[in-house]
């Protein structure tokens, strides 16, 4: 995924929280395992009320079957495990035969290298300017198959 990018989380391990403890580092690893517990937890939570790919807002698809000029209303959708938004898109598609319009999810990794605005804010301290975190990009785009 990303160089020097460890995260450790299990959820087969039932690992609940975790414990700092003073006198003792913080991993980088900690922080991602804490971000997918939350994840995972929340996901599941989620996944009990909504179901994948159902669309909680907007969503409408518009198809003039004489062109096949079609519309993708934005909408919001729940896709893995969050409630992600998707832009309005139109696209034309075959009037004869089958075709499938639906959503699907791009992962990008981002660095500083991509967004200067990644680099370390904080004036007056050794690390300014320097490189942190990378962010994972969620989009959720039309499309048709």
């Amino acid at each position: 995924m990303l160089e020097g990018y460890y995260n450790r989380f299990d959820p087969a391990k039932k690992y609940d929280q975790h414990l700092f403890r003073a006198g003792y580092v913080l991993q980088s690893a900690e922080l991602n395992e804490i971000q997918s517990a939350f994840a995972h937890r929340l996901g599941r939570v989620a996944g009990a009320v909504l179901r994948e790919g159902g669309f909680v807002a907007g969503g409408e698809i518009f198809v003039d079957t004489t062109t096949g000029d079609t519309v993708c209303e934005a909408g919001s959708i729940y896709v893995r495990g969050a409630v992600r938004d998707v832009e309005r898109a139109s696209f034309s598609i075959p009037v004869t035969g089958a075709v499938t319009i639906g959503v699907r999810v791009r992962e990008t990794v981002i660095t500083e290298v991509d967004d200067p605005g990644l680099r370390d804010p904080a004036v007056l301290v050794r690390n300014y300017g320097e490189p942190g975190a990378g962010r994972l990009k969620v989009e959720v785009l039309w499309g048709w198959s």
